[in-house]
C-alpha cells in the first residue's frame, strides 16, 4: 500500500505489530456515518463501499475502497464523527490502525509514523484536488473547459491574469 512503500523491513514489522487484523463479511458495516471513530482500515483483500446518507435516510454510493487502499484515515488523525458509512461490498480482509497505535508509532518508530502520515496526506490531497475539479466543473463548466483546452495547447492559466510588475531603482520588483 501507498502507506508502506518507503518503509524498511523493521518499520514494516513495527507497523504490522501495531495494527489489528480485521475481516468483514459482505454487508458488514465497517464504519457508520456520524459515529465517533479513532481508527482507519487498510484493505488487503476485498472491497468496501462508501455511502453518504441524507436527513431522510436515503443513501448514495460515493466510492469504493479496494486492495492496498485505506479508509477512515481522518479519524486516525482527528477523532471526530465519521463523514460516511463504509460497508463491506464483498468479503474483505484488512488491518486496522488506531489513533493510539499511531501515537505509539510516533514514539517507537518515527520514520514509520512519518511514512503513514505522508501517505495519508498524499491521498487526501489527491482526493481534494479531484473534488475541487468536480466542483469547478459543476459550478462553471465553461471556465473549466476553457482551462482544460488551454492546458492541452500548452498555455499556463493559473494565477491572476494581467499582472504587471514594475522594476524599482534598486533592481527589485
Amino acid at each position: 500500500p501507498i502507506l508502506f512503500r518507503e518503509l524498511g523491513d523493521a518499520d514494516i514489522e513495527a507497523v504490522l505489530a501495531s495494527m489489528r487484523p480485521r475481516s468483514y463479511k459482505a454487508g458488514d458495516i465497517v464504519f457508520e456515518q456520524g459515529d465517533v471513530g479513532d481508527t482507519m482500515v487498510v484493505v488487503v483483500d476485498g472491497r468496501l463501499r462508501v455511502e453518504l446518507s441524507d436527513a431522510a435516510g436515503n443513501t448514495t454510493d460515493v466510492g469504493s475502497i479496494g486492495e492496498n487502499q485505506f479508509v477512515g484515515e481522518m479519524a486516525a488523525f482527528d477523532p471526530a464523527p465519521r463523514s460516511a458509512t463504509v460497508v463491506a461490498a464483498a468479503d474483505t480482509i484488512g488491518f486496522e490502525l488506531s489513533v493510539h497505535a499511531l501515537r505509539e508509532l510516533r514514539r517507537t518508530a518515527p520514520s514509520a509514523a512519518a511514512a503513514i502520515t505522508s501517505g495519508v496526506i498524499s491521498d487526501v490531497t489527491s482526493r481534494l484536488r479531484s473534488i475541487n475539479a468536480r466542483i469547478e466543473r459543476e459550478l462553471n463548466p465553461n471556465a473549466a473547459r476553457a482551462r482544460s483546452q488551454a492546458r492541452a495547447s500548452g498555455i499556463h492559466t493559473s494565477g491572476p491574469a494581467n499582472v504587471k510588475f514594475r522594476q524599482t531603482g534598486d533592481g527589485g520588483l
